[in-house]
């Protein structure tokens, strides 16, 4: 049985790995990862897409508005 991750950890996670002088390295801080039209398999399929990030700006986004990720792939 796997342990879900709490708040707590999630939050060192990120801060440890991807939180560079209280910037996000991954997003910009901006809350979302866009990586449409720019990742691909080794045969070529594209397999992008946008997706929350896991710093304290995505998990907020996330609650606030869960439709929002939605809305960028209908108006990129």
């Amino acid at each position: 049985m796997i342990k879900p991750i709490t708040k707590s950890q999630m939050a060192t996670l990120w801060f440890d790995e991807y939180g560079k002088r209280n910037h996000c390295c991954l997003c910009g801080n901006y809350g979302v990862i866009n990586t449409r039209n720019r990742v691909f398999t080794a045969a070529g399929v594209e397999c992008g897409d946008i997706v929350f990030c896991i710093c304290p700006n995505g998990r907020s986004w996330k609650k606030q508005d869960p439709q929002a990720i939605e809305n960028m792939k209908v108006n990129p």
